[in-house]
């Protein structure tokens, strides 16, 4: 069957933002990778003892790689997945896939775009054949951009409705500003064609991969290489580096307003290298509370409750760039003191005011997140993607672990240090006279 096109919306927008916070590794052990003699990567990861497998297709096509001539084009082509190919047609596609019990899906990212299934492990091969025309030998159909477009325009609207996803991508806006910074939504129609979208999705076929969850290494390859048989990638383009910027974006929003309440997100740029250091950060600032009807123990958590306030750390990482700090949500005449105090937390870590017994918990919790959020066979076709279409390896759940074992008392501080007298990233809706600058609060 088809599942419902999937973005990161709502829920999601926080946490790929639920997952793009902290990024952990994938499984127990490292996938296996290779590639075939078209350049296609291939990884497996090894859980033969499950019934049930999926695949993911990753395409280095998300919101990143718009130009300003394609902006909001990755949208449309993920909303593009399935619609049909040269050799199947959309009611085909469905059915055989609701005969065989499966699930059929697209996924769209800052970094990229997967095409997925989930199916029976002895259905592998059909699937593979399926995703590889999806790639290969769409139809982009003009009598189809109509419904696609509809289906874009209210995921948009949808999702900008929520203040705070449209705060998360204002907060990549002001951070990034091109690239990175680029909209998950597209939001404007005009120059969108059918053919706009086959030339985007050819212009980012290098550095294609394919994932496969419990699908025996050798049969996928060999698979792969049959179905991308006279299929040229061009060579992978060498990518423009991330440049981060900083400022201070405030959105005025209705549904925010009505409610009497009002949410920010501080975040600061930190580098690959910084990682284990800022997922330790992330879980010592905390702000979520793990135990039910508690508010929390950690240093967030107790100014958010002074001021009535949520709060959670925020760890958002990418290819070649970071961003660490926090999310609040707070009454709207409270948001301004609620953010300087949260501001304060970090800055009490730049000062070197971490204790022994903080640290372990902030790193235990981190070691847990690494483990958890890749418990499940989306998540870990998710993350495998990610890491071989960016590196062209994987990381083992173990190797991200003993990296944040790994990590003292002044990795943290040093950090801290760091990300205090660097320029924020600011973004909050509400009503306009409430909301907090980056400057106001010392920054």
């Amino acid at each position: 069957m088809l599942a419902a096109r999937r973005l990161p919306t709502a829920a999601v927008a926080s946490a790929r933002v639920a997952r793009t916070y902290a990024s952990a590794a994938t499984g127990s052990a490292s996938a296996q990778v290779s590639s075939t003699k078209q350049g296609v990567r291939v990884a497996t990861y090894d859980d033969l003892a499950s019934p049930a497998a999926g695949l993911s297709v990753v395409l280095n096509a998300g919101a990143r790689h718009e130009s300003s001539e394609s902006l909001g084009y990755a949208h449309y082509l993920k909303n593009f997945a399935f619609q049909a190919s040269n050799k199947r047609t959309p009611f085909r596609i469905a059915r055989e896939a609701e005969l065989q019990g499966g699930l059929l899906y697209g996924d769209l990212s800052r970094e990229s775009i997967s095409y997925r299934a989930r199916f029976l492990r002895e259905d592998w091969a059909y699937f593979t054949e399926v995703l590889a025309e999806v790639v290969t030998s769409p139809k982009f159909a003009h009598y189809a951009l109509p419904e696609v477009r509809a289906h874009v325009q209210a995921e948009s609207a949808a999702a900008l409705a929520d203040p705070q996803v449209a705060m998360m991508e204002a907060l990549h806006r002001v951070a990034f500003r091109t690239g990175l910074g680029n909209s998950l939504y597209a939001t404007a129609t005009s120059g969108v064609s059918a053919d706009a979208i086959r030339h985007y999705q050819l212009a980012n076929l290098a550095g294609l991969t394919v994932v496969g969850h419990g699908v025996e290494h050798a049969s996928l390859v060999a698979a792969v290489e049959r179905a991308f048989e006279g299929f040229d990638l061009a060579p992978v383009p060498t990518s423009v580096a991330t440049k981060y910027h900083g400022g201070n974006a405030h959105l005025d929003a209705p549904a925010a307003v009505a409610s009497g309440n009002a949410i920010c997100a501080l975040a600061f740029s930190a580098s690959a290298a910084d990682r284990p250091a800022a997922r330790a950060l992330r879980y010592l600032l905390g702000g979520e509370s793990h135990v039910k009807w508690s508010h929390g123990q950690s240093p967030l958590a107790k100014v958010a409750q002074q001021h009535g306030a949520e709060v959670r750390g925020l760890n958002l990482e990418y290819s070649d760039a970071s961003l660490v700090g926090f999310v609040t949500h707070a009454p709207a005449g409270n948001i301004r003191s609620a953010v300087h105090d949260l501001s304060a937390e970090l800055r009490k870590v730049a000062s070197g005011d971490v204790s022994t017994e903080a640290l372990q918990r902030a790193l235990a919790t981190a070691r847990f997140e690494a483990a958890d959020s890749v418990d499940s066979i989306d998540a870990r076709l998710t993350k495998i993607g990610e890491d071989v279409a960016a590196s062209g390896k994987s990381v083992s759940v173990a190797e991200s672990i003993a990296a944040i074992a790994e990590v003292k008392s002044s990795d943290v501080v040093n950090l801290a240090k760091r990300l205090v007298k660097s320029r924020p990233s600011l973004a909050a809706a509400g009503n306009p006279h409430d909301l907090p600058y980056a400057d106001e609060l010392g920054f």
